[in-house]
């Protein structure tokens, strides 16, 4: 993307629009949050229904009532009385506690690295420039992959703890 922008007329920059490293920083993060959550609920799924993985049976079940509507452990199965956007929107607002602990961990620290890397503008400019080849790459690439090490095991695992204590409960496998 960086490649083929008008860097003479819109350099990229860290802060400033329209090519800022930080905002794609967000909004990466905020794509890949999503579509981890939902390859890995799929995945986590297809691999217990197939037996290649098994359900995580060991883990007791937390007791406060956030944990318990965050691991979607309702006292009651209102599952078949809500609707698919209501599922969906609560889906969506699990994923956005993930990505707000995920920002909060990586985004600071990447916008820190990258003040380093940059060049600073001089006189009243006081963001930091990027040359066009290999600095937006490399660190969508290093972001991308530290979040995907950061997310992807909690949110497998997440899938199969929370089948296993369906499992417990006398539920069926994929309830």
């Amino acid at each position: 993307m960086y490649s083929t922008q008008n860097i003479a007329r819109n350099p990229i920059r860290l802060f400033q629009l329209p090519n800022t490293l930080a905002g794609d920083a967000v909004v990466t993060m905020i794509i890949q949050t999503t579509m981890t959550w939902f390859i890995e609920l799929f995945l986590a799924n297809r691999d217990m229904k197939n037996g290649s993985v098994r359900p995580i049976g060991f883990i007791e079940e937390p007791s406060s009532p956030f944990m318990r509507w965050f691991m979607m452990l309702n006292l009651e199965d209102t599952r078949h009385t809500k609707s698919r956007l209501s599922v969906f929107a609560e889906h969506l607002i699990r994923i956005g506690l993930i990505f707000v602990v995920s920002f909060f961990l990586l985004w600071p620290a990447s916008v820190g690295i990258l003040t380093v890397i940059g060049t600073r503008g001089s006189g009243n400019d006081w963001d930091w420039y990027f040359q066009s080849k290999w600095a937006p790459e490399a660190f969508k690439g290093i972001l991308g992959g530290l979040l995907a090490l950061l997310t992807t095991p909690a949110m497998a695992s997440f899938w199969l703890v929370k089948e296993g204590w369906s499992l417990k409960r006398g539920g069926t496998l994929l309830s």
